[in-house]
């Protein structure tokens, strides 16, 4: 006690002292260690310092010459606002995307984790109350091993899956997207259980669960001379210990977090290339690739699968479906059928990858774009909620440009919150709100009529009649008339005939036609700038 009062009364004159006093009991191999470690953060404090300070000293320079343009991003939910803003930066800041493609790899294994869940679900359905012979006993014996009914294959096949699947709350919770709520706890305990005891516990059937770990030959994180079963899949908290250390999280980081973030990844080996650490999801990912393509494949054969044509031949028509078909949306279907390449330890995300990945926006993200020497584009993509629309417009009085992006192929989609809503009817009157908004009517309006190639395949399978959906449609299949109807109704919504409007259809994961959008785009910004200054 006496020497807690004497290390108190030392520290009077600095109330913080106190934390920066060596642990009692220190010995000298201790605390050459410590101050070896403080040295060490010392010298990386006064890098990040250093470089920070020379940004700022270059952006100050750059503002001097740099005229600013404000261009605001608005549309629908899933419209591809996202997807064209990353072809945008693909262009004009490849740098600040590169820093975020370690991190987006588990938004994608995300993806991958619920695209098979879903799968499995509407296979489940189809299967899991059928016990109707899988082989004929009179004529066959079946393999010893082999399930016996679609029941039965059924559970198998989750089985096989259960460790992937158990991945889904560590990845969101790395990605800050878990629920807090009373069954958190629960799902991260079943999570964080060895695999035998997840499924055992789910599963009745011992034998069952014996023979589908043996044949996955796996028990913990994908590997072989797995740990002791207390160990967890993948240890509690190094996800999030890992999207930390590469800056990935919200508009909140600070720019030292970011800049720090770049020295401390554990996925980069010393001679600068990418190689997942022995923690990392991807491991299990691979192990149990070849489950998941089996999947994927036995989805589609079985016409579960809605709109998916053959891959590397997407002007095929898609294949026929069954009752009790599921739509997947074109970033689910893009991975799935990219599961071979991606499950390995070496796979960084490429700019493909970074154009098919789906991430719904929060507020809004604004990013600046040099496009030219004089001129720098701070882009603003606003979350698309309806609801909240008039909030930031306050802000954004002075932007040059709105550009508007729906997905067109949404026409026969129904807004997953009210079942009575056209989503394209919805884009619509978003559309004409923000055209009638006093506060945003000084700045041009480019509508961009987005998934123009989900359109063509949706209407090429002829399962889903543009009749069916807007009544007023009178003309053929053929994708160009409907883009015109379509054009015509966005032109009803935009009764300002004074202001300029500009249209263009567009498929934002395909870069040639966006370098030539963006190209027009920025023709259109120089014209109103020198519209408005008087020199034309």
């Amino acid at each position: 006690m006496a020497t807690i009062n004497s290390r108190l009364e030392d520290s009077q004159s600095d109330p913080l002292a106190i934390f920066h006093l060596p642990p009692p009991g220190e010995t000298a191999v201790q605390k050459a260690e410590r101050v070896s470690q403080e040295m060490e953060a010392k010298h990386i404090s006064q890098q990040i310092d250093r470089a920070l300070e020379a940004e700022a000293k270059e952006r100050r320079r750059v503002a001097g010459n740099v005229k600013r343009l404000d261009v605001l991003l608005l549309g629908p939910t899933e419209a591809g606002k996202s997807t064209f803003l990353r072809q945008l930066r693909l262009q004009y800041d490849v740098k600040g995307l590169d820093a975020e493609r370690e991190c987006l790899r588990l938004v994608i294994l995300l993806s991958l984790v619920t695209s098979v869940k879903t799968l499995l679900d509407v296979l489940d359905r189809q299967d899991a109350n059928d016990d109707t012979p899988l082989f004929d006993a009179r004529t066959t014996q079946p393999p010893l091993r082999e399930p016996k009914t679609p029941r039965e294959l059924a559970a198998r096949r989750r089985l096989r899956l259960a460790p992937f699947l158990a991945l889904e709350h560590q990845l969101r919770e790395a990605l800050d997207l878990a629920n807090t709520g009373t069954g958190a706890e629960s799902i991260a305990a079943h999570a964080a259980a060895p695999l035998s005891a997840q499924l055992h516990n789910d599963y009745q059937d011992k034998s069952l669960v014996d023979e589908v770990a043996l044949t996955l030959n796996i028990e913990h994180r994908g590997a072989q001379n797995s740990p002791p079963p207390s160990d967890p899949i993948v240890p509690p908290g190094r996800l999030a210990q890992l999207v930390s250390t590469v800056g990935f999280g919200t508009s909140k980081d600070s720019r030292r977090a970011k800049a720090q973030s770049a020295t401390q990844s554990p996925n980069w080996t010393s001679d600068g290339k990418f190689f997942a650490n022995k923690d990392d999801p991807i491991h299990l990912v691979a192990a149990l690739k070849n489950s998941i393509v089996k999947l994927w494949k036995e989805a589609q054969a079985r016409g579960l699968v809605v709109g998916v044509t053959t891959p590397g031949d997407p002007s095929a028509a898609p294949q026929p479906v069954v009752d009790g078909a599921i739509e997947l949306n074109e970033s689910s279907v893009f991975f799935l059928n990219e599961i071979d390449r991606i499950a390995t330890p070496e796979w960084l995300p490429g700019d493909q990858d970074l154009l098919n990945v789906r991430i719904r926006t929060r507020g809004i993200e604004a990013h600046d774009l040099q496009l030219s020497s004089k001129r720098v584009y701070r882009i603003c993509d606003v979350a698309g909620a309806r609801g909240s629309k008039f909030a930031w417009a306050p802000f954004f009085q002075d932007a040059s440009a709105i550009i508007f992006i729906c997905a067109v192929s949404e026409y026969n989609v129904c807004d997953p919150t009210d079942p009575t809503r056209n989503r394209l009817r919805d884009a619509l009157l978003l559309f004409k709100d923000i055209c009638e908004n006093r506060l945003l009517r000084s700045a041009d309006i480019i509508t961009f009529m987005n998934k123009v190639d989900v359109l063509r395949r949706k209407v090429k399978s002829g399962q889903y009649p543009i009749q069916r959906y807007f009544p007023r449609y009178l003309g053929s299949d053929r994708t160009s008339h409907i883009l015109s109807f379509f054009q015509t109704l966005f032109e009803e919504c935009h009764r300002v005939r004074r202001r300029p409007f500009y249209i263009f259809a567009t498929q934002a994961n395909d870069a040639r036609s966006i370098v030539a959008v963006t190209a027009a785009v920025n023709d259109i910004l120089i014209r109103s700038e020198m519209t408005s200054t008087g020199i034309l």
